[in-house]
């Protein structure tokens, strides 16, 4: 029985698709980690030293 299975059932190599670039987290590259980051801790920042009404003074950077 165990010989029937295998005649019945042959493995096929799998195919997989070529891998694109992909970024280190959320499919960004490093650059853009480094935007976001520190954009992420002036918006914290400036939330903790100067509330809601401080971002409109941090939103060019």
């Amino acid at each position: 029985m165990h010989g029937q299975v295998r005649a019945e059932y042959p493995f096929a190599p799998a195919q997989f698709s070529r891998l694109t670039k992909r970024g280190i987290l959320l499919g960004l590259f490093v650059p853009q980690l480094v935007a976001l980051s520190i954009g992420t801790l002036t918006i914290v920042t400036t939330l903790y030293i100067a509330g809601t009404a401080g971002i409109a003074w941090t939103s060019p950077v």
